[in-house]
């Protein structure tokens, strides 16, 4: 006795069912049983339907009473290439293109505030609050407004490197400050990026960030550090602030 098939498995070929009036493959048997001829296989069949003695003829009440499908007539339409293109050309015109969703209304960029647009100190009240905050500690400041004129490449490149994920005339910017700064000397500068416009928050930031507050309480006389400073403010939809503010500052060396 065999084992049961399991139920997922197909049936093997013999134990498959077979139609009980299957025909053959080859045959004519759809044109109707030939007369007289017992094997309708197409090698042994003729095929002379005008011979009545090896096929039927259809009872002609059975044909007449079959349903006939209407053949719908044929219209001929002249083909004018360009008659039809005035027509398209003509249609485009008088339609209305409708958005398929409705657009949102993006709120207008930010207007920004009056001197926070690039210029350099004294413009820029962050300027002003870095030199107050050494003058409470009894420090000097001397701006070099030259020396900020150059931080403005190295902003666009930053924010240009922002959107596009690359950036470009890092080498121009480092060959200018390299020609700026005298023999003897050395330049520091920290580049940081806010969301908004409130300069003492900014301030805030710059204090709290190590390598800035170390720039800003940096000792010296007037001779011996100046300091440069320069924002850059790029206004977007949606009120949306991109702000740029680099601080540097040119210091003599101090020998060991």
């Amino acid at each position: 006795m065999s084992a049961p098939r399991p139920a997922f498995l197909p049936p093997a070929p013999h134990e498959r069912a077979r139609p009980t009036h299957a025909r053959r493959a080859g045959t004519p048997g759809l044109t109707g049983r030939a007369r007289g001829q017992g094997d309708d296989a197409v090698r042994a069949a003729a095929f002379d339907l005008d011979n009545f003695a090896h096929w039927k003829a259809m009872d002609p009440a059975l044909v007449a009473a079959l349903p006939r499908r209407r053949i719908p007539p044929l219209v001929h339409f002249p083909l004018a290439t360009h008659n039809m293109e005035e027509a398209v050309e003509a249609s485009l015109r008088q339609a209305r293109p409708r958005p398929l969703l409705p657009l949102p209304r993006l709120l207008p960029p930010r207007p920004a505030a009056s001197g926070t647009d690039g210029s350099i100190y004294p413009a820029w009240p962050g300027a002003q609050l870095i030199t107050s905050h050494r003058s409470a500690n009894g420090l000097a400041t001397h701006w070099d407004p030259n020396l900020s004129f150059l931080l403005s490449p190295a902003l666009l490149s930053y924010e240009t490197g922002r959107i596009t994920g690359s950036t470009a005339g890092a080498t121009d910017f480092q060959q200018s400050i390299r020609n700026s700064v005298p023999e003897g000397y050395s330049f520091k500068g920290f580049p940081i990026q806010f969301a908004h416009l409130a300069p003492a928050r900014m301030m805030g930031d710059l204090l709290r960030a190590r390598v800035a507050a170390e720039m800003i309480d940096i000792q010296g006389g007037v001779d011996s550090v100046r300091f440069a400073l320069r924002a850059l403010v790029s206004a977007y939809p949606e009120r949306v602030c991109s702000v740029w503010v680099m601080i540097a500052v040119i210091y003599a060396k101090v020998d060991d």
